[in-house]
């Protein structure tokens, strides 16, 4: 994340209700809408099987960096 000058340890991201949708299929570390973690903490959830998710938060975080 170092293109945009974020510290992946300091750096916050709100949980959206997107992300928790039962539709997102696989397995979930169960974020909920409202939570506000890490980016270095959704790094940690990405790799344990439970990492659907924080994925998908983390992925949905970047994107909206590039518009």
């Amino acid at each position: 994340m170092d293109r945009w000058g974020l510290d992946p340890e300091e750096t916050k991201v709100n949980i959206l209700t997107t992300s928790t949708t039962e539709f997102l299929g696989g397995t979930s570390a169960h974020l909920l809408a409202g939570d506000e973690m890490s980016v270095y903490e959704l790094y940690h959830g990405m790799m344990l099987p439970s990492g659907n998710d924080a994925a998908q938060t983390l992925g949905i975080f970047v994107g909206n960096l590039l518009l």
